[in-house]
């Protein structure tokens, strides 16, 4: 019993020394959690890898858009940037007034040549305002691979630790049933042992007198005047019945002839 009491805390002993290692107590309930989280990430980094696919996508359209000289305009970000607005708005007014400073006063005219200044300019500020679109397109695209990358490290991080937390229900559950197991030789020589205490402590058969048999005063059997009064009812009823069938069996009319 010694030796089995001790098996039995030894085990308990190192289920909660593994378990404070780990640092898990219930671990059904962190996995389901950890899983949980794990889908969550999951689904975080497929919308990542979405959106850098968008953004790369329309980092390489306004790339193509600059490098092939063509209009502007043909870039969403350019078209809805407050400020790129504010140029063009500023640029056409220039432009207007240019246009009619030709006519008035001529192309060598200084006031011409002012608003040909500011018109190139506006031009130029307005084709740096372009590229600063073009590398926050870029940018975007930088961070959202970043974010992408990191998503994959938290994913990968997550999974190992579900990985890890079932490995961790493995070993736990093994020495649970270590625990049951000792437990349960534990308990079956507790009871022999109990048995065979109680067996020892006894000084006396396994057969004795509960109370002597006592001679009856009258027989039991057979009843004597039971059976004659039953005879002579039944008698009577038989009788009576026999008397009734031969009576019914001869029909002949009788009369004093």
């Amino acid at each position: 019993l010694k030796t089995l009491r001790k098996q039995v805390t030894e085990a308990e002993s190192k289920l909660i020394t593994y378990q404070k290692q780990k640092g898990v107590l219930a671990v059904e309930g962190r996995v389901d959690v950890e899983s949980a989280r794990l889908a969550e990430l999951s689904t975080q980094l497929l919308a990542a890898r979405n959106a850098t696919y968008d953004a790369a996508t329309r980092y390489k359209q306004a790339t193509e858009i600059v490098e092939s000289g063509a209009s502007h305009e043909a870039i969403p970000e350019v078209l809805a940037n407050p400020h790129i607005i504010g140029l063009k708005t500023a640029l056409g007014a220039v432009e207007a007034r240019r246009e009619q400073e030709s006519t008035v006063l001529g192309e060598n005219h200084p006031q011409f040549l002012r608003s040909s200044a500011e018109a190139q300019g506006l031009r130029d500020r307005l084709q740096v305002e372009v590229k600063k679109v073009v590398g926050g397109l870029r940018n975007v695209v930088e961070q959202s691979r970043k974010g992408e990358r990191e998503l994959q490290v938290a994913l990968e991080a997550q999974n190992q630790r579900l990985l890890d937390l079932k490995d961790s229900r493995i070993d736990m559950a093994a020495m649970t049933r270590e625990i049951e197991n000792a437990q349960r030789s534990y308990d079956t020589v507790l009871a022999r042992h109990m048995t065979t205490k109680i067996d020892a402590t006894a000084n006396k058969a396994n057969v004795m007198l509960l109370s002597p048999a006592i001679e009856p005063l009258k027989p039991v059997h057979p009843k004597v005047g039971l059976i004659a009064g039953l005879a002579v009812v039944l008698g009577a009823v038989l009788a009576a019945a026999l008397v009734y069938v031969f009576e019914m069996l001869d029909r002949r009319v009788r009369s004093r002839h």
